[in-house]
C-alpha cells in the first residue's frame, strides 16, 4: 500500500477500524483483501450479465446481490488501507496489490455493466477509459507531478454512478420497469466522466511541472 491515498470520510468511522484490526489479529494480509475485492467484482460482472436473461423475482434478487457485491469492492478498497497504513502491515510489494486489482474490479464491473445495459460497447469503452484515468494519474506522478486522485469521475464516483443505476433500476420495477435504461445511461456518464477527469489531470500535471521545471 501507498501513502498517497484517496481522501475518504469513511476512513474516520470506527467499526472500519475494528474490522481491519480483527482481520489482522486473524493474520489476514491487506493484500489479500485488495484481492478479495477482485472476486466480489467478478460476481458482480457474472450476475450483471445473467441480469438481462432474468424475469419475476430473480430480476430483484439480482439487482440487491450486484449492489452487494459493488459495496463488497469498495468495502475491501477500504479496508486494505487500514491494515496496510493504520495498522502497519505495510508491505514492498503492496503498492501493486493497491493498484491492480482495483483496475481489474473497475472491468469486472463495467463488462457487466454493457451487458446489463443491452450494449456491450459502452461496457468495454467505459473500461478503457476507466484504465486510462488510472494511467494518466500513475503517468503524471512518474514525471514529478502531485498524486491526483480528484474526478469528476475518480473511482469512487463510478462506483458512486453504478451504484445509482442499480438503485434506480430497482425502484423502476415498481413503476414502469425499463430493463436497460438506467445502466445505459449510467456507462454514457461513465465515459464522458472519465474522458473529462483525464483531460483535467493532464491539465493540473501540464500547469505544476511547467511552474516547477
Amino acid at each position: 500500500m501507498i501513502d498517497n491515498r484517496r481522501e475518504l470520510k469513511s476512513r474516520k468511522i470506527k467499526i472500519f477500524h475494528h474490522i481491519a484490526q480483527y482481520l489482522i489479529q486473524r493474520n489476514i494480509s491487506p493484500n489479500q483483501i485488495s484481492l478479495a475485492s477482485m472476486i466480489f467484482a467478478f460476481l458482480g460482472m457474472l450476475l450483471l450479465i445473467l441480469y438481462p436473461k432474468l424475469q419475476g423475482g430473480w430480476t430483484f434478487i439480482s439487482l440487491v446481490l450486484i449492489f452487494i457485491m459493488v459495496q463488497g469492492r469498495l468495502l475491501c478498497n477500504l479496508i486494505d488501507g487500514l491494515m496496510a497504513i493504520e495498522g502497519k502491515r505495510k508491505t514492498r510489494f503492496g503498492e501493486f496489490f493497491n493498484d491492480f486489482p482495483d483496475r481489474i474490479s473497475d472491468i469486472f464491473f463495467f463488462i457487466g455493466a454493457g451487458f446489463a445495459a443491452g450494449s456491450v460497447h459502452l461496457g468495454f469503452s467505459a473500461s478503457i477509459l476507466a484504465l486510462l484515468t488510472a494511467y494518466v494519474r500513475v503517468l503524471i506522478t512518474s514525471m514529478g507531478a502531485p498524486v491526483n486522485f480528484k474526478g469528476p469521475m475518480a473511482k469512487q464516483h463510478r462506483m458512486a454512478v453504478l451504484n445509482i443505476a442499480i438503485l434506480l433500476t430497482v425502484f423502476s420495477l415498481f413503476v414502469s420497469y425499463e430493463k436497460f435504461l438506467f445502466f445505459k445511461v449510467a456507462l454514457v456518464v461513465i465515459i464522458l466522466g472519465s474522458f473529462i477527469t483525464c483531460f483535467y489531470r493532464i491539465k493540473q500535471a501540464y500547469v505544476f511541472l511547467e511552474k516547477n521545471m
